[in-house]
């Protein structure tokens, strides 16, 4: 009968014995248990990610949404524009310049005008109360020279509350073409306990346009 001659791995001629097959596979598990690290993969995603000086995690990079560069870029542009933008603040609107032109029995009226164009004029009448009681029946009326156009605007009232408590506002509106000399005469007409009360005013300059008006 011939000798069994077996090799270095207990194989025989042709044969496998049953414990070189369990060694065999043990290897094997072994070897796919014995972690990987895709060194190339890690150094690539932290050249995208910038160049940290302190080590930085891909995982946890990749699995929290806030630590992403994109964000802080987003913020920096962000901080950018306000920057630029920082100066376009609305700047608050100066009141136009007004004088007094009437203060008697309590009664104070004022006078504010705004140039609407090279012929334009917008005259803004404000009077007040300062007395205890209230004053009623108050009215405007102006005039100016022949060549001037004048237009007055319905008051915002008719009565003075006491104290100040609300203002009356009329507009007056006028043309000038001819760039005459401008002047005004405003009537003032009011009834105060109990009394009918009227004065003429005489207005030769506006504030901010001069003696010569327009």
């Amino acid at each position: 009968m011939p000798v069994i001659q077996k090799n270095s791995l207990g194989q025989t001629n042709g044969e496998v014995s049953e414990e070189t097959i369990k060694e065999t596979q043990l290897a094997k598990v072994r070897q796919d248990e014995t972690p990987q690290q895709p060194s190339g993969q890690v150094c690539d995603l932290l050249d995208l990610l910038g160049g940290s000086q302190e080590p930085l995690q891909p995982s946890s990079l990749l699995g929290d949404p806030a630590l992403t560069q994109p964000t802080t870029a987003l913020t920096s542009a962000g901080g950018d524009l306000l920057d630029l933008l920082g100066g376009l603040e609305p700047t608050p609107l100066t009141p136009a310049p007004s004088v007094t032109v009437y203060e008697k029995n309590g009664v104070t009226l004022t006078l504010s005008c705004e140039q609407q164009s090279e012929s334009g004029l917008t005259i803004t009448l404000t009077a007040s109360n300062s007395t205890d009681s209230d004053i009623s029946s108050f009215t405007l009326q102006a005039a100016v020279p022949k060549s001037v156009h004048l237009q007055m605007r319905s008051p915002s009232r008719d009565s003075l509350p006491a104290r100040g408590a609300a203002k009356l506002t009329q507009l007056v509106v006028l043309n000038n073409p001819n760039k005459v000399n401008l002047k005004m005469r405003i009537r003032v007409s009011y009834t105060s306990q109990g009394s009918v009360i009227q004065d003429t005013v005489q207005v030769d300059s506006f504030p901010g346009l001069g003696a010569a008006g327009l």
